[in-house]
């Protein structure tokens, strides 16, 4: 799962969740450098554990 709302999901257990803060992005054409970050962190993370990973 991919989310910006750490609060409600922090708790969570038997997901990855990756957390990726809005700012951290470029605003332009925002969703092409979200796309980029999740396809190089999945390459980079084949199997990773449960619960949160910041990008």
């Amino acid at each position: 799962m991919v989310t910006e709302n750490v609060k409600d999901f922090a708790g969570e257990r038997g997901v990855a969740f990756v957390c990726v803060l809005k700012s951290r992005l470029p605003s332009g054409g925002m969703h092409v450098h979200l796309a980029a970050l999740l396809d190089a962190w999945v390459k980079a993370n084949p199997e990773p554990y449960l619960g949160l990973h910041w990008r």
